[in-house]
C-alpha cells in the first residue's frame, strides 16, 4: 500500500475506534453506574467493546491477532547482546 492511501486508511480506523468508544461510555456506563445493569454484563460490555475495538484495529492482519492471543502470559525474554554482557 502507498503511503496516500495508507495514512487515510488509518485515520479512518481510529475515528472508527474513537467513535466506538464514546458509543460505549455514552450508553453503557451510565447504566452500569445507576444499577439499571448488572455489574456482570457491565463486564462483557466492557469485555465485548474492547474485543471489538482491538479487531478493528486489527483489520485482517490475522498475523498480528495471533501473535498478541500466543504470548499472553510469557515473559519477554531478553536476548544479550555483546554490549550488554555482565563484566
Amino acid at each position: 500500500m502507498s503511503r496516500d492511501r495508507t495514512q487515510p486508511h488509518l485515520y479512518r480506523r481510529v475515528k472508527q475506534n474513537v467513535a466506538l468508544v464514546f458509543v460505549f461510555n455514552r450508553w453503557a456506563s451510565p447504566l452500569a453506574a445507576t444499577g439499571m445493569l448488572y455489574p456482570v454484563w457491565a463486564m462483557v460490555a466492557v469485555a465485548a467493546s474492547a474485543t471489538t475495538i482491538f479487531l478493528n484495529s486489527v483489520d485482517g492482519r490475522s498475523r498480528l491477532l495471533f501473535a498478541a492471543i500466543a504470548i499472553i502470559g510469557r515473559h519477554p525474554t531478553l536476548e544479550q547482546s555483546p554490549t550488554s554482557a555482565p563484566g
